[in-house]
């Protein structure tokens, strides 16, 4: 299931960030199909860090935060590049997501994890926003 939440997701970078070059995926841990507290979340994605941190497939990957357009709700995400479109689904799935976030030729789509149904966004530059 694709909520129409993900449909309006906004990304939040670091200022310095600026590498959003090629095919990457977005996934977070947090949240598994349901709301969760803010301690758990923490938990989850230190243990998604580390799996990023020791699989060898893994070219790189940074932090970005999924937001709402007003930035009251965030989720802690990986920006993770050297994956596949369908690694990334995986991941997603390993990690109980509903969906995560493909970015290819500077084209944002999300995909359900499940359904793997699509929903093409627009450009991701467009629904980056720099933390101050």
């Amino acid at each position: 299931m694709i909520f129409p939440e993900y449909e309006a997701t906004v990304f939040l970078v670091d200022e310095g960030t600026d590498s959003w070059q090629g095919s990457f995926g977005i996934v977070t841990a947090s949240n598994p199909g349901d709301l969760v507290p803010e301690s758990d979340n923490r938990e989850r994605n230190a243990r998604l860090r580390r799996v990023l941190e020791s699989d060898a497939g893994v070219g790189r990957f940074c932090p970005i935060d999924g937001c709402s357009p007003d930035l009251c709700h965030r989720e802690a995400s990986f920006a993770i590049w050297g994956l596949s479109r369908r690694q990334i689904v995986k991941l997603g799935q390993r990690w109980s997501q509903n969906a995560v976030f493909w970015i290819e030729a500077g084209q944002l789509t999300v995909v359900g994890c499940r359904s793997g149904r699509q929903i093409d966004l627009g450009r991701f530059r467009d629904r980056v926003r720099h933390a101050i």
